[in-house]
């Protein structure tokens, strides 16, 4: 990619995430929706093991990935009373300038913010993640980005190998091919970074066993 298609990209997505941080609870910023997503995989075709997705009302795109984490759109507070409901004890949120904490209020959940952007992911937040997820205080948890799809999809991924002996191939496929809304854009960004991730380091650094 040359380095103007490269300049171009970044500030598409940064517009997109800044426009995102300024919408009100429950809309999306239509021009980055309407970026293509990676083609899902037909129902006939989809593994059963991977997550399970399920009408959550105020929580789009939610799924159950195990008993312990779940997955999905960024929750209005509707929605969070009802992840309250369903026994969710903490929210982690990994968007970069945008919180839903107030959304949180009097519902007795914990809340976690990582602050991602979707094209810039670092060994830093990994380990952040996987501090969170390894205390059984916060679990379950409930994790979100903007849509559910893109970098909420790359932290189940390392959950996925990490507490689920998932291999990275397998862990992929899912990420990309499960039906969350993967957006083809940010493949250049997200997947190279899983591919070389140093899981094994990630772990030592998080304390994880």
């Amino acid at each position: 990619m040359s380095a103007n298609i490269l300049r171009g990209v970044v500030v598409c997505c940064l517009v997109a995430g800044l426009a995102g941080c300024r919408m009100t609870e429950g809309q999306k910023n239509v021009a980055f929706l309407a970026g293509r997503e990676v083609p899902q995989m037909a129902s006939h075709e989809r593994p059963a093991y991977w997550g399970t997705l399920e009408p959550v009302s105020g929580v789009p795109n939610f799924a159950r990935v195990t008993d312990d984490l779940y997955r999905g759109d960024e929750p209005t507070s509707n929605g969070m009373k009802n992840l309250a409901g369903r026994g969710i004890k903490t929210i982690v949120c990994v968007r970069a300038l945008h919180s839903t904490e107030s959304r949180t209020a009097g519902l007795g959940l914990q809340y976690e913010q990582i602050a991602m952007w979707a094209w810039i992911p670092k060994d830093e937040y990994v380990v952040q993640f996987l501090r969170i997820m390894n205390n059984p205080a916060n679990r379950p948890a409930f994790i979100h980005c903007y849509t559910g799809g893109d970098r909420a999809g790359l932290y189940v991924a390392i959950y996925r190998v990490v507490y689920c002996g998932w291999t990275k191939e397998e862990a992929k496929r899912e990420m990309l091919y499960g039906g969350y809304g993967f957006h083809e854009i940010l493949v250049q960004y997200l997947v190279p970074y899983f591919d070389n991730l140093d899981i094994d380091a990630m772990k030592r650094q998080a304390g994880v066993e």
